[in-house]
């Protein structure tokens, strides 16, 4: 009997094991109330726990004050990047996650959904992203017009963030073009740890004014995430690689690059964002030829989800070698409307 009673002793033990395991996660409700359990799903606003004692619950996940997943799962960020890792969220903070192929870490607010790793697993990141464009102009004494346009792209995994861009804009005064720029470019960057990266670009820019048919920018190098919490983040990135002048006139170069760079973005409040974007290209082979661009804008929720935005932007150009009777400062104020997809 002693040794039936070492196996069932040692099948119990193993038992409580395995449902300690089953029933990692927990659930802590805004009201203070505590449930532990599996999460078995996160689908339209509500949460989905088979507990310990009470058997499957459902709580509606705006009460939730935070979540903690030991096992992984399959969890949805807002844009449609899914990914498989455990997770650790505070509402109204920030959501961590550690999956495979390292740390991950988004906006607790980003998180949509939740459910089993092989649904994460059978769909790839989709594209996101979001088009603006502004209209200007003014008759009577003077007749003016502009008009802008950009395409702004993304597709985010935990190891790899592609971004990719396209701009037009356009002014006329008293009938004649005073501007006609067209712009392109796209950047991959692919993780190294939970804060750093390397990258790679390739930016493509046409300017009539300036007789520029093409120019081509080609960097790689490595970047940082300085701060990332919530909507607020700071990023930035230094590389080397060459540019490519073409002009109309036949005449092209070609020579190497340095660039510095830095991303930064500030939520004020439930509807203001605040984002700056600053570039720096010197060139190696001449220092004396150098361009940097600054691009600042205040942008207003105009609906409840943030997808329809207003955004006041001023853009500062600078090209210490300009072509001759061009300006090396160009000055850029905007007020577009904005759609996310």
């Amino acid at each position: 009997m002693s040794e039936w009673r070492r196996i069932a002793l040692a099948v119990c033990a193993i038992a409580a094991l395995a449902g300690a395991n089953c029933f990692a996660d927990t659930v802590l409700m805004k009201n203070g109330d505590r449930i532990t359990g599996v999460v078995k799903s996160l689908d339209d606003g509500i949460l989905t726990i088979e507990s310990v004692h009470f058997g499957t619950v459902t709580v509606d996940y705006s009460e939730v004050a935070s979540l903690r997943i030991e096992g992984a799962r399959g969890v949805s960020i807002k844009g449609g990047t899914r990914i498989v890792g455990t997770l650790d969220l505070q509402a109204g903070e920030s959501a961590a996650m550690e999956t495979d192929s390292g740390a991950w870490e988004v906006p607790a607010a980003d998180v949509t959904a939740i459910g089993p790793v092989e649904l994460a697993e059978a769909e790839a990141p989709a594209w996101h992203g979001s088009f603006q464009a502004g209209l200007g102009g003014q008759t009577g004494n003077s007749e003016t017009f502009r008009g802008n346009a950009a395409l702004d792209l993304k597709r985010e995994s935990p190891d790899l963030l592609i971004t990719g861009y396209a701009l037009a804009r356009y002014a006329e005064e008293e009938g004649e073009r005073s501007e006609n720029v067209q712009g392109a470019g796209g950047r991959s960057e692919s993780t190294l740890s939970r804060r750093d990266f390397w990258y790679s670009s390739v930016d493509l820019r046409r300017d009539e004014l300036k007789d520029l048919e093409l120019r081509t920018t080609a960097v790689v190098g490595l970047g940082r995430a300085w701060w990332k919490e919530d909507a607020n983040y700071w990023k930035t990135r230094a590389g080397v690689g060459f540019t490519h002048e073409a002009f109309t006139d036949g005449s092209d170069d070609i020579f190497p690059v340095a660039q510095l760079a830095g991303d930064y973005g500030k939520r004020i409040n439930s509807r203001l964002t605040f984002t700056d974007s600053i570039q720096y290209i010197q060139e190696l082979d001449d220092f004396r030829g150098w361009r940097a661009t600054n691009d600042a804008a205040l942008s207003v929720d105009l609906s409840e989800n943030g997808n329809w935005q207003l955004k006041l932007g001023l853009l500062n150009e600078y090209d210490n070698s300009p072509p001759d009777d061009i300006d090396e400062l160009d000055t850029y104020y905007y007020l577009n409307a904005l759609r996310k997809f």
